[in-house]
């Protein structure tokens, strides 16, 4: 099985440039996901010189992570947004959600991109009675917003349904091969696409910018955060809350799911979604779920519960590919699209939650109607300086991978370890070759924690993420983590302080 997304094996690979010079441009765009190709796309059109930045490959950052789902209603659901927002809020962030899906239709068909695409009906269900209420209130709140939701039967589920609603016309496909395509279309000398290239820093001033990579920079009027979560320290980082998300895939024997979008709760309002996924005469079921805040979940259960999940149900042949996610939720529910304070020619785009497809190309909208100088009937609702609460949670600790002593930490596994008051992230990769770095993450100074099933150095306060040798993969930190040469391995102890209001491993599994 490979521990890689599945819209990467069926993906050509891209060849965009590195930046190894200076360039001077009117908008630098950090990320190369679907925000970021999208507002490259259309800022290029509106006349203005364009320099994307993507640290990896395009499309394979958080875009590559996603379900390929895209569909008007939110993930976080009415309900829950109704309790926070009024009903012209609602119905804004609806309409954006919907013109997002023209613009991604549009896209298709003007560039002719081969991404698997897909209409198809999305499907609301509740698999025990204790949570019918939940669908029914969704269904109420969809007539009222102007949702075509209708009830339905979902016979062709392999378990029992106990409510289930739907809305015809919503959107499936490759996420990757949608934004490699969007982007091998709109490259040219006015819109420059930059892979394998790390922004290491950036230099606010009052006219222009500059953002700074390891052999090159931009100067550029506007900058444009596309990264889920912006790059550097910003007070706008403490509202929100960093969530993994786990998916797998797999081939079955006889039928094959019916084509849609299966969205619903399951045991302890447990959230999951299924799909089918057709490329090459192939077909493969997708299921997603067992969400977690960063640090705080077993990474390595959460991805053995959903195969068992899988496994009770469908008749399975093999699973081809597990991977997951990451993703920020908003205190208030809603992103943070727009201008990073009033006046500023710095914009974010932030707090998409699991709807990152779809609130990823409203915000390339958004964001370009703003540089232009027009009015965006959506810029008050997402606007980043409104007043949100902020998360309430306090992070407390991860209880997993718990090892008094470094030689306690077995093989492929990491912990982190006391080295005369130091807090030292370790790896061992094998017996006697040991990794080591500051677990200190170098975004705001929180600890980071191990990732068992992904191998990685996870920061829980802001969703930092790091190799184990210290490589930054993902999050808001520009910096690695520092390098720690360990002289002396015998006295190390693990660091338990983090550890000090949780249970014991063996009494949370239990």
């Amino acid at each position: 099985m490979k521990k890689e997304t599945l819209w990467k094996t069926f993906s050509e690979q891209t060849f965009f440039p590195t930046l190894t010079k200076r360039i001077e441009v009117d908008v630098v765009i950090i990320g190369g996901g679907i925000c970021g190709i999208s507002c490259a796309q259309l800022l290029s059109q509106r006349g203005f010189t364009v320099a994307l930045l993507e640290s990896g490959k395009i499309g394979e950052g958080n875009t590559g992570y996603s379900s390929g789902n895209i569909y008007q209603t939110v993930g976080v659901g009415l309900s829950e947004l109704s309790k926070k927002h009024g009903h012209k809020s609602i119905l804004n962030i609806l309409d954006s959600r919907q013109e997002a899906i023209r613009h991604i239709k549009e896209n298709i068909f003007k560039y002719q991109i081969e991404c698997d695409f897909e209409e198809v009906p999305i499907n609301l269900f509740s698999a025990l009675p204790i949570y019918d209420e939940l669908i029914q209130s969704e269904l109420s709140l969809a007539k009222k917003y102007n949702l075509k939701y209708f009830k339905n039967d979902l016979k062709e589920l392999p378990f029992p349904i106990s409510e289930s609603i739907k809305q015809e016309k919503q959107i499936q496909l490759n996420p990757i091969r949608y934004v490699q395509g969007l982007a091998n279309s709109i490259f040219s000398d006015d819109c420059h696409i930059f892979e394998n290239t790390t922004v290491i820093g950036i230099e606010e001033g009052v006219d222009n910018h500059l953002v700074n990579a390891p052999f090159g920079s931009i100067k550029a009027k506007y900058i444009v955060h596309a990264t889920h979560i912006p790059k550097g320290s910003m007070h706008i980082q403490e509202y929100l809350e960093p969530t993994r998300e786990y998916s797998i895939a797999c081939k079955l024997d006889g039928p094959q799911l019916k084509k849609g979008i299966y969205w619903g709760y399951l045991m302890s309002r447990e959230i999951i979604s299924l799909r089918d996924y057709q490329v090459n005469g192939e077909h493969f079921l997708i299921v997603s779920g067992f969400h977690h805040k960063v640090g705080e979940g077993n990474e390595y259960l959460k991805m053995v519960e959903l195969e068992n999940f899988v496994l009770k149900f469908f008749d399975v042949i093999e699973f081809t590919h597990q991977w997951s996610g990451q993703y920020y939720n908003s205190s208030d529910l809603i992103p943070m699209i727009g201008r990073r304070k009033e006046k500023s020619n710095i914009f974010l785009a932030t707090g998409f939650s699991s709807d990152g497809l779809t609130y990823g190309t409203s915000a390339s909208l958004i964001i370009s109607d703003q540089i232009i100088g027009l009015n965006s009937p959506y810029s008050v609702v997402f606007n980043p300086s409104r007043k949100i609460p902020l998360k309430k949670e306090i992070y407390v600790g991860n209880n997993n991978h718990i090892h008094t002593y470094l030689k306690d930490i077995p093989q492929g596994e990491g912990s982190v370890i006391l080295d005369k008051g130091h807090k030292i992230a370790a790896y061992k990769e094998k017996e006697n070759l040991i990794q080591t770095c500051s677990a200190i993450c170098t975004h705001l100074g929180c600890i980071v924690n191990w990732n068992s099933a992904e191998k990685t150095w996870d920061c829980p306060c802001h969703g930092s993420r790091f190799s184990v040798s210290g490589d930054i993969i993902e999050g808001p930190a520009l910096y690695a983590l520092e390098k720690f040469e360990l002289k002396n391995l015998d006295h190390l102890e693990f660091d338990d302080s983090i550890n000090k209001e949780l249970k014991s491993l063996d009494q949370f599994l239990s």
